[in-house]
């Protein structure tokens, strides 16, 4: 029989249910979507020697199955479910990557048809577990196709300067550990992949990975734990632990990069380490906090940078809670670079010495509970806030994040402020050419 077990205090609306030999079904049972959302991850450590073949895998499976060989004979399938929805990817989760598998369909009281959400689990588990396949490796042409979309993919991540900024400051940071590999690996690591060796890598997942099954909905609890542990029955075997994501420390001197680009605009980026994780009590004030410095129009950073020096088409922040990473990002003119990383320093330095009014503060707090409210209408959302705990070892429910992030007060902003370090500063620099 399945347990139920916690994760952690208020987890939610959420049922927990063990179904053992690394199986988790994670239900919540709600009239509050006109859908039926369906997600299965596998959790797997993000490693570089493997990130490419995680990141081809769900592509690959979703082209087609035993029973549904080609792209043609699935969306008949979907078509027929009212035009339910299946689809792999995979995403990182602190410092895991989540192969997962996932889809929507209408909520069958609506549609007046029942079987509707088993016949999408049934579905489901078929392209995860019973793919095309030639012989006893995945399809060759599936697999020479995906890994030219993705080599792609890895190209393109230049083309969108922002992104790519973000990305190199955080690989910059992080070269020494996991969360510096890039969730879809790189391209000498995907040209070495082949069927045989895609084929041998999706047994591992399945035998090894812990498997976390997602159903959200206007669904009947003991009905769908039932398909779930029926369809998801797996032989004991060796399940790989999934470890908390781990923090880093900042050097003793930041590191400086500049790469420089043919384009117009330049991007800095400052890296700081703030040493607050997943389930450290003042992970609500470094939210705030970050939110403070760089959260929307708002901000300190928009404020002084943007709106008053007019050194930036746009400043803002973006945090790894999971990691303790803060990145302070800036459109600027290429010549600009010194002026506008002063600034940006000057609003770091001041949080830290209390240089911020009680109004600034509430506004930081008030634009958080309402960006949190407005997910909330999210079933796709929930999945990803719950998996998120899951994987570090702690959910936090949003009951929990509201009320907490309310209290957040200035001698909390200013702790986490005064550990915050400095780690890198990378600057993509305009060429104009």
């Amino acid at each position: 029989m399945p347990s139920e077990s916690s994760q952690g205090p208020a987890a939610e609306e959420f049922v927990h249910l063990a179904l053992g030999d690394g199986l988790s079904l994670h239900l919540w049972p709600t009239k509050q979507f006109k859908t039926v959302r369906l997600a299965a991850f596998a959790l797997r450590p993000l490693d570089r020697a493997e990130a490419a073949s995680a990141g081809l895998l769900p592509l690959v499976l979703r082209r087609g199955s035993t029973h549904h060989p080609t792209a043609l004979s699935l969306e008949e399938t979907l078509s027929d479910m009212y035009g339910a929805s299946l689809e792999g990817s995979t995403r990182k989760v602190g410092e895991h990557q989540a192969i997962s598998f996932g889809g929507a369909l209408p909520d069958e009281t609506l549609v007046g048809e029942r079987g509707l959400t088993n016949g999408l689990l049934a579905l489901m588990h078929e392209f995860v577990s019973s793919p095309a396949r030639v012989g006893h490796s995945l399809r060759p042409d599936y697999v020479a196709q995906e890994k030219a979309l993705q080599q792609a993919r890895i190209k393109s991540l230049v083309n969108n300067k922002q992104s790519y900024a973000l990305w190199r400051c955080t690989e910059e940071m992080c070269r020494e550990e996991p969360f510096g590999t890039y969730v879809l690996g790189d391209l000498d690591t995907l040209e070495a992949v082949t069927p045989e060796s895609l084929s041998s890598y999706h047994e591992r997942v399945l035998q090894q990975s812990p498997i976390h099954v997602f159903v959200v909905g206007n669904v009947d609890v003991e009905a769908i734990t039932q398909v779930v542990a029926d369809l998801w029955r797996r032989t004991p075997g060796a399940i790989a632990p999934v470890p908390p994501t781990t923090l880093g420390q900042a050097p003793a001197t930041p590191r400086r990069v500049t790469e420089d680009h043919p384009t117009s605009q330049g991007w800095l980026v400052m890296g700081w380490r703030v040493p607050v994780g997943w389930n450290d009590p003042l992970l609500y004030a470094v939210q705030v906090y970050q939110n403070l410095l760089g959260g929307g129009v708002h901000s300190l950073l928009f404020k002084h940078v943007r709106e008053e020096a007019h050194l930036a088409y746009t400043a803002f922040t973006a945090w790894e809670p999971a990691k303790g990473i803060i990145l302070a990002c800036a459109g600027i003119d290429p010549n600009k670079a010194g002026e506008a990383e002063s600034i940006m320093q000057k609003q770091f330095d001041a949080v830290a010495q209390g240089g911020f009014t009680d109004q600034e503060l509430e506004v930081a707090r008030r634009s958080l509970v309402t960006r949190i409210r407005s997910s909330l209408d999210s079933s796709g959302w929930r999945v990803q806030h719950y998996l998120q705990g899951v994987v570090e070892g702690r959910v936090r429910s949003t009951a929990e994040m509201l009320a907490s992030i309310a209290e957040v007060g200035r001698d909390e902003v200013q702790k986490v402020a005064g550990m915050a370090k400095l780690d890198t500063v990378f600057f993509l620099r305009g060429t104009g050419t």
